[in-house]
């Protein structure tokens, strides 16, 4: 499911440890349908997930918790709701794939095309390929480079960071099959020589498409888990 990720406030969901924030959940137990970060309770009801994690905030005596159970929740303190998806598996790793990712999409996309030309099909397609993986990938890796040039952890940078992942899923679901079909048909209807070595391109983005899907799919929960926890 595509979600799109823009919010300005980041205290709606700190939550003092003495409510009862646990009515009507459960720990998910040994077969976790989520898996949260360390320190993080993972919770569930009938029909929605969570995870209960422990925030930074000025403890006193109101802050403790009676008959708590520490294998499944926070005992004193505050702690921070974030409700997850089925099957959500925290990612520690998730910046790192996602920053690997961008670079090798858009390093792909901008060698492949060779000569920038639009004078045949085949070149077209190609840049058009190199259009929309900027548009994406591109502008993902400028708002990540600006997140961390402004250290800008939870800031208006991180925020549109999250909200261009969260966009960019678009390529997982039309452009990057529709891209394909495209430069398909222009390298089959070329009569150029080097008609083999736009093949072998045409299979190296088509290898880097399934990595870049891997990595949406699998990591881009953890992106968003990181700056809602922020």
């Amino acid at each position: 499911m595509l979600s799109i990720v823009l919010s300005n406030n980041k205290t709606n969901n700190i939550t003092n440890a003495t409510q009862d924030v646990y009515t009507n959940y459960t720990a998910t137990g040994d077969f976790a349908f989520v898996v949260c970060p360390e320190g993080c309770y993972p919770q569930s009801n009938s029909d929605s997930f969570r995870c209960v994690c422990p925030v930074d905030q000025p403890k006193s005596d109101s802050g403790l918790k009676q008959s708590c159970n520490p294998q499944v929740e926070a005992c004193n303190g505050y702690v921070k709701i974030i409700e997850v998806d089925a099957g959500f598996a925290y990612e520690p790793s998730a910046g790192l794939w996602y920053v690997i990712a961008m670079f090798v999409v858009m390093g792909y996309a901008s060698y492949a095309p060779g000569t920038w030309t639009t004078a045949d099909s085949l070149h077209t397609a190609w840049v058009y390929n190199f259009g929309i993986m900027t548009a994406t990938w591109g502008i993902t890796l400028l708002l990540w480079t600006q997140k961390v040039l402004f250290q800008s952890e939870g800031g208006i940078m991180h925020r549109l960071f999250v909200f261009w992942v969260n966009f960019s899923a678009i390529d997982l679901y039309l452009f990057y099959w529709l891209i394909d079909l495209i430069i398909f048909r222009a390298t089959l209807s070329y009569a150029g020589s080097d008609k083999q070595e736009w093949w072998f391109k045409f299979a190296g983005l088509f290898a880097i498409q399934i990595f870049a899907s891997y990595v949406q799919i699998v990591y881009r929960g953890s992106i968003n888990f990181d700056y809602d926890i922020l």
